[in-house]
């Protein structure tokens, strides 16, 4: 077995030793930096892709609880919710609409427009939205996902702008079963005489 292995290894030996004779030393090393390009471009790819499906499941899960949270709410109170700038305003409101198909089915029946109840708002344009907050009997909610909580975005500071234009607004945040942190909402009150249904 032993001499096997010492033979197996002198073969390997006098292969290796012709073949570094004849191939080019910079041969070589332009075909190890093109193998290990290959692999850096698949590691990077794959990478991007790990990335994104991480983007899309996380973004499904907000979109599918937001929806679920607010369609629960709807009629009670009026809810503003806060769309990023790579969200289309129509998929957000089609999440909506499926998840509280029944309340809105409901409060269409009674002669309640939808646009009376909720709205989607790009981030960029809620300033402008919220210097009059509706309400719906007095009440409202402002929803937005964690990430436009923790710094400004799109030049909008939200922490900022809710202490200006929704005083003694409550914050409070949503989680999933694993602990992460998916959005936050301020309920709000306005004076029935300054309210703006």
């Amino acid at each position: 077995m032993l001499l096997a292995l010492l033979l197996s290894a002198l073969v390997l030996d006098r292969v290796l030793g012709r073949l570094l004779a004849e191939v080019k030393p910079r041969a070589i090393v332009v075909g190890a930096a093109a193998l290990l390009g290959v692999v850096g471009v698949a590691t990077s790819a794959h990478a991007y892709f790990d990335l994104t499906h991480a983007y899309e499941t996380e973004s499904h899960r907000y979109h599918e609880e937001m929806a679920r949270f607010v369609g629960a709410r709807l009629g009670s109170r009026y809810v503003t919710v806060v769309a990023a700038h790579d969200w289309d305003v129509d998929d957000v409101n089609r999440y909506l609409a499926i998840a509280a198909y029944d309340t809105l089915s409901g409060l269409a029946k009674r002669g309640v427009a939808t646009k009376t109840v909720y709205r989607v708002v790009k981030a960029g344009e809620l300033a402008a939205a919220m210097a009059s907050p509706p309400t719906v009997a007095g009440r409202g909610l402002l929803l937005a996902e964690q990430f436009f909580v923790r710094e400004p975005f799109e030049g909008v500071d939200l922490r900022a702008l809710v202490a200006r234009d929704l005083p003694g607004a409550r914050a409070s945040v949503w989680h999933l079963g694993d602990g992460t942190e998916l959005f936050t909402w301020w309920e709000y009150e306005v004076p029935l005489g300054a309210a703006h249904d």
